[in-house]
């Protein structure tokens, strides 16, 4: 008699420890879950300010290019540079009204990182001594 009972008792343990091991599976995937949706924002941020500086760069070197010559402007598709394993596709435009109007200089530069695309324009004039006025700088949605 006695050897029925303690089968029966071992009997009761097997569903106990399916449940427990289940629960705890459950726990470790949530929490492997929760680790790589923490991971991958910071990923996402530090991508989106990686094309921010791209843009920022492509920004610096427009304004450049019109210091050297004050005439020079973009066809419509622009030119790109790569900044450090990312990208700014940058167009410069003048004296049209979607430009900023007569005399002044709208330079686009949109930087790209991975999936993340951030745009910036500025507004420069170019001054009668040759020298060039920044009169804004603004991150634009793309």
């Amino acid at each position: 008699m006695r050897r029925l009972i303690s089968g029966r008792k071992g009997i009761s343990v097997l569903p106990t420890v399916l449940i427990l091991g289940g629960i705890i599976m459950n726990v470790a995937i949530a929490a492997a879950l929760g680790v790589f949706l923490v991971t991958r924002s910071g990923f996402g941020d530090r991508l989106s300010a990686e094309a921010l500086a791209a843009a920022t760069a492509g920004i610096q070197d427009g304004k450049l290019r019109i210091a050297r010559n004050q005439n020079f402007t973009t066809g419509p598709g622009g030119y790109d540079l790569v900044v450090g394993g990312r990208t700014a596709a940058i167009s410069i435009c003048s004296d049209l009204p979607e430009c900023g109007g007569p005399g002044k200089i709208k330079i686009s530069s949109v930087g790209s990182a991975g999936t993340h695309k951030r745009k910036i324009e500025a507004l420069v004039a170019v001054s009668p001594l040759g020298g060039i006025d920044i009169q804004s700088v603004a991150e634009v949605p793309l």
